[in-house]
């Protein structure tokens, strides 16, 4: 995993990411350990190192947080591509829309939009797009960006790595459309990554399967 970014980030967002370090420094076999932690930013170690292996293309962003947007927009700013981040919050868009730069749109946009793909973006083609949304919104938005970016990934995904029997507050995932799925298991809540692409960077492969 890349650290020079880690270098100019604030405190707070380095938390998932150096207890994931800590974890994957344990002389345990991999299949013998216990998710680590617990916490929102859960998904900091995937963001990090899929954003330093696929260094090039445009990234989007569904569902900014304190855990996710700082990141991309420092990440995104020192590779010199373009960041779209999508908000369905209003407090969360105003929270973040000072971020706005040449490199980094942040839009608000409604639920029923992006659940009906009534949106521009839909159109483009992204290298990685995070989805961290609304529960109704997140499977519809996947299916629609499942052949416009070479890897998705997805946040709370520990109902599908468990089998879990979904429910009322379930995001009701199918990632049966996709050629491979990985799962990032070792923090709470998991993190997929999702592609239907023929050939899978090394990288990427090598940190989903140890």
């Amino acid at each position: 995993m890349n650290d020079k970014y880690m270098e100019l980030m604030h405190i707070p967002y380095k938390e998932a990411y150096l207890a994931y370090k800590i974890w994957d420094s344990q002389e345990v076999p991999y299949a013998e350990r216990q998710p680590l932690l617990m916490h929102l930013s859960s998904h900091q170690p995937v963001l990090i190192h899929m954003l330093n292996t696929m260094t090039k293309g445009p990234v989007l962003e569904v569902g900014v947080g304190n855990h996710s947007t700082p990141i991309m927009h420092l990440i995104c700013a020192n590779q010199n591509r373009k960041l779209l981040s999508v908000e369905t919050d209003e407090r969360w868009y105003l929270s973040y829309r000072q971020l706005k730069s040449k490199w980094h749109d942040v839009d608000h946009v409604t639920e029923e939009k992006l659940i009906n793909g009534d949106y521009p973006f839909f159109k483009n083609k992204f290298a990685l797009a995070f989805i961290d949304g609304t529960r109704l919104s997140r499977q519809p938005m996947i299916e629609r960006l499942a052949n416009k970016v070479d890897y998705l990934i997805v946040h709370d995904t520990e109902e599908i790595v468990a089998k879990r029997k979904y429910d009322e507050t379930s995001y009701n995932y199918d990632f049966s459309m996709f050629k491979n799925v990985f799962h990032f298991k070792c923090m709470y809540p998991c993190t997929s990554v999702l592609t239907n692409l023929n050939s899978i960077n090394l990288q990427v492969y090598e940190f989903f399967n140890r």
